[in-house]
C-alpha cells in the first residue's frame, strides 16, 4: 500500500507541471502590455515598449530623442479614447519569423482581416515595431 501510495504522488509530481494553461508566448505579453498601456493612457509605459524603430518614427513625428522616453512620453500624450486602438487586435497570436529567434510576428483580426505587428527583442525584453505593422488581406493569409 505504502508503495503504491509513493508511486502514485510520484507520477502526479511529474505530471503537474505540464498540468495548466498553456504559457503565453512573451511576444504576445508585450503586445498585450502595449494595448493595455494605451487602454489605461499611460504614455510612459506605451513609449518603453515600442521597438527601436518605432521610438525613432515616433521621435521624428513629435520632434523629441527616440532614447528619451519621458519626453517622447510627453509630447505623445496617449489617452485611453486614442483612435490606435481601433487599429489593435484585441486578440493576438503570435508567429515566429523563420530563422531569427529575435523577432515574431504578433496577428489578430481587426475588421475582418488581419493585422500583422512585428515584435522584436532588445536587450532581452521584447518590444513592439507599432509604426511597422501591416494589414494582410485574406488571400494572402491563405496562399
Amino acid at each position: 500500500m505504502l508503495r503504491a501510495c509513493a508511486l502514485l504522488l510520484i507520477c502526479f509530481a511529474v505530471g503537474l507541471p505540464g498540468c495548466g494553461p498553456p504559457q503565453k508566448d512573451p511576444a504576445v505579453i508585450a503586445y498585450e502590455q502595449l494595448h493595455s498601456a494605451v487602454r489605461r493612457g499611460d504614455a510612459e509605459a506605451f513609449v518603453e515598449l515600442l521597438g527601436p524603430a518605432s521610438r525613432k518614427t515616433l521621435a521624428d513625428r513629435v520632434g523629441a530623442s527616440p532614447d528619451d522616453t519621458a519626453a517622447l512620453a510627453k509630447r505623445v500624450g496617449v489617452r485611453p479614447d486614442w483612435a490606435i486602438l481601433d487599429d489593435l487586435p484585441r486578440r493576438a497570436r503570435v508567429e515566429p519569423v523563420e530563422g531569427d529567434a529575435t523577432r515574431r510576428v504578433v496577428t489578430g483580426p481587426i475588421g475582418g482581416m488581419d493585422a500583422a505587428i512585428p515584435v522584436v527583442l532588445v536587450d532581452g525584453a521584447w518590444r513592439v515595431e507599432l509604426f511597422e505593422a501591416r494589414r494582410i488581406e485574406p488571400a494572402a493569409r491563405d496562399g
